[in-house]
């Protein structure tokens, strides 16, 4: 018993000792505090690492996007017009053909695909999900100007939609124009995923068929596009001669191009169409313009 009080008395005034027979007892090492240490450290580092990748990867992929919308941009020289319809299954609102003059563009060679959209925006709306390739769908004129911002503000460029004018006159093919019924081609299986015939009622990846005169994919077929303008029933009627831009205000935006659902009158060059801006549609998708 006074050998045990002595004992403990000893190892109160030195701890190193006490230490030393603890570490001997339990197999303890500063060496697991110093191993953990650097575990829990290069784990830290790892992660910063794979974060900093990450992030260079999404910034690299997006710039690869916005450098893709630009390379996809096709110049077309300004011309004249001959807008809208005179023949007798016109529409009312394609009447009366009158010349326009518009100044040079650019637009894009195909209509927005869903995985552009979702590397601008990190959403995809489509009906028709599964597609990259695919035109993006279902999105309304509105939730395109906040795309539209989104790039512009990356890019520190100008897209935009097109006019309905720049719209026909691309999609007639320009000062190249042949007369087609189509945006391309007078036989719609040339050009258009259309119905049941070839579509079976599903978006299809853009420009697999034969571009228009100017080199643009689906301007016929696919999806329908949405334009910048108001629409107006009567508007060609006193629609400016030099780049016009539609009605001041309405309440509908013009939409272009027939869809992969939609009939062969829908699909002519000169038909038009319209659409609440607030709506979104499996038929509708866009392509982008510039100036």
């Amino acid at each position: 018993m006074i050998k045990l009080y002595l004992f403990y008395n000893l190892m109160k005034g030195n701890q190193i000792l006490m230490f030393l027979i603890f570490a001997f007892l339990t197999g303890f090492s500063y060496q697991n505090i110093f191993d953990k240490k650097l575990i829990n450290i290069n784990s830290q580092e790892l992660n910063r690492n794979n974060l900093t990748n990450a992030s260079f990867i999404l910034e690299k992929s997006n710039l690869d996007v916005y450098q893709n919308f630009l390379n996809n941009m096709v110049n077309i020289e300004g011309g004249s017009l001959a807008m809208g319809c005179e023949k007798n299954y016109c529409d009312i609102d394609e009447k009366p053909l009158h010349n326009v003059k518009l100044r040079s563009f650019q637009m894009s060679k195909y209509e927005v695909t869903q995985a552009q959209w979702g590397a601008v925006m990190g959403t995809n709306p489509s009906y028709n999900k599964g597609c990259d390739s695919c035109p993006v769908e279902n999105v309304s004129w509105n939730d395109i100007k906040r795309f539209l911002s989104e790039i512009n503000k990356q890019t520190g460029k100008r897209f935009r939609l097109p006019t309905e004018a720049e719209w026909e006159f691309a999609a007639k093919g320009g000062s190249n124009s042949l007369g087609y019924f189509y945006s391309g081609s007078n036989y719609i299986q040339n050009v258009a995923w259309y119905g049941d015939e070839n579509s079976k009622m599903r978006t299809q990846v853009v420009g697999q068929l034969a571009p228009n005169e100017l080199g643009l994919y689906d301007m016929t077929g696919n999806v329908r596009e949405w334009c910048s303008d108001w629409y107006g029933e009567n508007y060609y009627r006193s629609s400016p001669k030099s780049n016009p831009r539609g009605p001041g205000s309405g309440l509908f935006r013009v939409v272009r191009g027939g869809s992969m659902y939609h009939g062969f009158f829908g699909y002519r060059v000169t038909s038009r169409l319209w659409e609440n801006p607030g709506n979104r549609s499996r038929f509708i998708g866009f392509r982008l313009a510039y100036d």
